[in-house]
């Protein structure tokens, strides 16, 4: 009975680590050492503007989609030239943003900023001409306009793709495989469904983009989903969906946290066996300083290992990912048994002799001694296992950091795009706005930043998590990911919070209950 329980509960966990996207994965080696080189530079007022100036754009871009009061959508179409040149400006952001994407997730391709702008203008007027026709055709607004209009906008926008690519693709067998990665990419962006699925989803169809990966996963999902909460927060009329929204997102961090302590306890152990047998090899006097942390050791080791590079890395990733399993499922069903090493410890050694957990003794060395043939040969091994560990814990920490970044900064904005639009005109035209007095504002804010808070409390315990265990910053990590890629990380912000706010406002005919009694009066009158 205990052995089918046993083997139930390993088969479990196995598929729950399998649909973590955020435990599948490292940095490249180029990628770790330019994160090495940026966390040296980087100063704190230079990452705390970074940090508080990245979601500035989508907020100014959402607020000022409304700046410019609308006519009722019962005036009809022709009198509402003002939501049709509003909506072109929405479209034409919603479009760059997907061009910026494609430029930047596949830079063999050639795309001018002026081709660029091209397909932007193209795909968004052919897009509004279609949907202004539509309007005069099935009435006004148009029911579920966007979706409507989604059809069009895919086939102008993939149009464009293959007229300037098809020499490129036709002369370039790799590329055909990468834009095949990149179109699967996208099309899984517009399946909204549950959460890790869609991560599941994208990170498949990325694996050529391993050091995007989670900036790509989380800036198109995780966005999605906080503004999601902050609407349920809104809309909710009592505490209890709040309180559920906040336990199921704490027990996300509580969870995401363990995935983190569990990767140290690995790597603590392979420091241990890279400590001793650098002492084998070279002597009981410490090659390293003490005060080096687990990313610029990595680094150490890479600048001095010829022909250490990307490849190296996915090689080992591929031949290590069934030892990382078994360790981890070791230690989540045996919590409290010893781990299995590749180096015996002899471990009855007295309190007095105990070595410091930095260094090892004589007498670690003496009963550990191998062959000396075999000395350099492990030693060399180590440093690979331990280089691919700090690799995969970094892309770990990206993934917690960018998802809890995002759901800081989504709550934040979207209070202040509430705020402010209690006092634009148009928000008679959004049905979660038109009635809600100053209570039910001040309700509001008071949910919704209550969310971010919490989530600002969770990338407070991450800093001090790993400061504390391998001295090292996520912030500083934040900073590196918002700098280096900020073309998509601005691209995915104005998208997403542009597209998911927009999409209430009854000028784009968003009726759930299938009724459109707006048709069904013009008809009759």
């Amino acid at each position: 009975m205990s052995g089918h329980f046993h083997r139930w509960r390993t088969r479990s966990i196995d598929a729950w680590d399998t649909l973590q996207v955020e435990l599948h994965g490292h940095y490249s080696a180029e990628r770790l050492l330019e994160l090495q080189n940026y966390s040296n530079t980087a100063s704190i007022p230079g990452l705390t503007a970074i940090i508080l100036f990245t979601p500035l754009p989508c907020l100014f871009t959402v607020i000022l989609a409304d700046f410019t009061p609308l006519n009722s959508p019962e005036v009809g179409t022709d009198s509402n030239m003002v939501f049709w040149l509003r909506g072109s400006m929405v479209v034409w952001f919603f479009t760059l943003s997907f061009v910026v994407q494609f430029r930047e997730m596949m830079p063999k391709l050639p795309m001018t900023q002026a081709r660029g702008f091209g397909v932007t203008l193209l795909v968004s007027t052919g897009v509004m001409l279609y949907c202004y026709s539509l309007s005069h055709i099935i009435g006004f607004p148009v029911p579920f306009l966007m979706v409507m209009g989604a059809p069009v906008w895919t086939t102008l926008l993939l149009s464009c793709f293959a007229i300037s690519w098809v020499k490129h693709v036709r002369a370039d067998t790799r590329v055909q495989g990468q834009i095949v990665d990149g179109l699967k990419a996208a099309f899984s962006l517009l399946l909204h469904v549950i959460k890790m699925t869609i991560k599941n989803g994208i990170s498949r169809y990325i694996r050529s983009q391993t050091d995007m990966k989670p900036e790509i996963v989380i800036f198109n999902v995780e966005v999605f989903n906080a503004l999601f909460a902050s609407f349920c927060m809104q809309n909710s009329s009592t505490k209890l969906t709040i309180a559920v929204i906040m336990a199921a997102d704490l027990l996300h961090i509580a969870i995401s946290l363990r995935e983190v302590l569990l990767m140290l306890r690995e790597l603590k152990e392979i420091k241990r066996q890279l400590d001793l047998n650098e002492a084998l090899v070279r002597g009981p006097e410490p090659t390293v300083n003490p005060s080096m942390n687990a990313m610029t050791r990595a680094c150490s080791i890479l600048k001095h290992m010829s022909g250490f590079d990307k490849d190296t890395l996915d090689q080992h990733s591929k031949r290590s990912s069934k030892q990382s399993a078994s360790f981890r499922r070791d230690n989540k069903v045996h919590p409290h048994s010893k781990a299995r090493t590749s180096v015996a410890v002899h471990d009855s050694t007295s309190k007095s002799q105990e070595p410091r957990e930095d260094q090892p003794t004589e007498a670690d060395i003496k009963c550990c001694t191998p062959p000396p043939e075999t000395l350099e040969y492990r030693l060399e091994k180590i440093k690979v296992v331990y280089v691919h560990k700090v690799a995969r814990l970094l892309h770990l920490v990206e993934f917690m950091i960018l998802v809890e970044y995002t759901e800081v900064i989504v709550p934040v904005v979207y209070s202040i795009y509430v705020g402010a639009m209690s006092y634009l005109p148009n928000r008679v035209y959004y049905p979660q706005l038109a009635d809600m007095g100053a209570a039910g504002l001040q309700s509001t804010l008071s949910n919704v930043l209550l969310y971010g808070f919490l989530e600002f409390i969770s990338i407070l315990v991450l800093e001090f998590v790993l400061r504390k265990s391998i001295k090292y910053s996520p912030v500083c990590q934040l900073g590196f990911v918002l700098r280096n890629q900020w073309k998509m990380v601005q691209s995915k912000l104005v998208l997403w919070v542009l597209y998911v706010v927009q999409s209430s406002l009854v000028h784009f005919g968003a009726d759930y209950s299938f009724q459109f009694a707006w048709l069904h009066q013009s008809s009759n009158s």
